[in-house]
């Protein structure tokens, strides 16, 4: 099975009037078994959970994030096919990442993730 851990990705948003603006959250970031990013959530992770050691045990998580290099959300995973649930609606995978978006995985490789 691949793995998964949080990374800080850097994501530029395209306004239809053409101007631009950079961002940086804190993503899950899913591997290909070798260890290659693959797929990103398409939201930012929310620190939430039943019991506060949940909530430590996500900062810690996100602490170490910050001192792996910054992932460019562009980079990941293959652009002419990606999964989101807003693709019945006919939004282009080119288009700024969607809300409705789930994740982005490369249609080439084969997808496996260990359970959250």
């Amino acid at each position: 099975m691949t793995h998964w851990n949080y990374r800080l990705i850097h994501c530029t948003y395209r306004y239809d009037d053409g101007t631009t603006e950079d961002t940086y959250a804190i993503h899950e970031v899913y591997y290909t078994k070798k260890g290659k990013p693959r797929a990103v959530t398409a939201e930012p992770v929310r620190l939430i959970s039943e019991a506060p050691d949940g909530v430590a045990w996500q900062l810690k998580k996100i602490r170490r994030a910050l001192k792996e290099p910054v992932l460019d959300y562009e980079n990941i995973g293959d652009h002419r096919a990606w999964l989101d649930i807003t693709q019945a609606s006919g939004v282009s995978p080119k288009s700024t990442p969607s809300v409705d978006a789930l994740v982005r995985i490369n249609a080439e490789e084969e997808y496996e993730t260990t359970p959250l």
